[in-house]
């Protein structure tokens, strides 16, 4: 498994504006067209941060002095982890893979209520 910290936030493409402050803001990351006309969606916008420099000077700093609210803090908590387990490159072993998979199961909305 290869493994690598992306932080991604996608909104629809009239709520451009909010994701171009983000990346203006951090000075960092990339934006992207998503097109989901198969769907039968609106178009769409992406933000992606995939630099681990870029994650770890400017992302997780951010989100620690202006602390994220509601169910998306505890995904925050969870990136944090592994951003942890990359830094400190256990996620070269088997082990530090096995932990990656074990928090990722329960991100974005894979986490049990409660």
């Amino acid at each position: 498994m290869d493994a690598r910290l992306i932080f991604e936030i996608e909104m629809r493409a009239d709520d451009r504006l909010v994701l171009e402050r983000l990346k203006y803001t951090w000075g960092c990351g990339s934006l992207f067209e998503l097109n989901y006309d198969r769907y039968g969606w609106k178009p769409h916008v992406k933000y992606a941060i995939k630099s681990h420099k870029d994650i770890f000077k400017f992302l997780i700093p951010f989100f620690k002095k202006y602390p994220l609210q509601g169910k998306k803090r505890k995904d925050f908590d969870d990136f944090c982890k592994a951003a942890k387990i990359v830094k400190e490159k256990r996620h070269l072993s088997l082990n530090g893979t096995k932990e990656l998979e074990e928090i990722r199961r329960f991100m974005n909305e894979k986490r049990p209520i409660g």
